[in-house]
């Protein structure tokens, strides 16, 4: 939806309840990308994990995540707005790199962002 622009941000990332989930906030220095925040956790018996979003628009999403070995991927199926990324996590851990799509109609995929996170000390 911003083809073409590169935007800044930060993300960071933490535990909550001793490692029971994982706790996502994400803030842009640009307007067209609203502060939101994500909290991801696993079922014991489930190869696949759910993450609820949330954004300072009201918008609330549930995706579901994997990861196996240094790939993390995320996606959401929905009629109207489907979602997925896939991101690579560099081999010294210090980046993180995404390919995102979306569908507006649950059939048709055009790009969606592109994201670099970046470790900072």
């Amino acid at each position: 939806m911003l083809p073409g622009r590169t935007l800044v941000g930060r993300a960071t990332f933490a535990w909550l309840e001793v490692g029971a989930f994982v706790i996502m906030r994400t803030d842009s220095d640009e307007p067209e990308i609203p502060p939101g925040i994500a909290i991801l956790g696993m079922d014991d018996s489930l190869d696949v994990g759910a993450m609820i979003y949330f954004d300072s628009r009201g918008v609330s999403r549930e995706y579901r995540w994997s990861m196996a070995g240094k790939v993390w991927q995320w996606w959401r199926n929905d009629p109207e707005f489907s979602q997925r990324f896939v991101v690579t996590v560099s081999d010294d851990g210090q980046r993180m790199l995404s390919t995102g799509e979306m569908s507006r109609d649950g059939a048709d995929w055009e790009p969606d962002l592109q994201l670099t996170y970046t470790r900072q000390a």
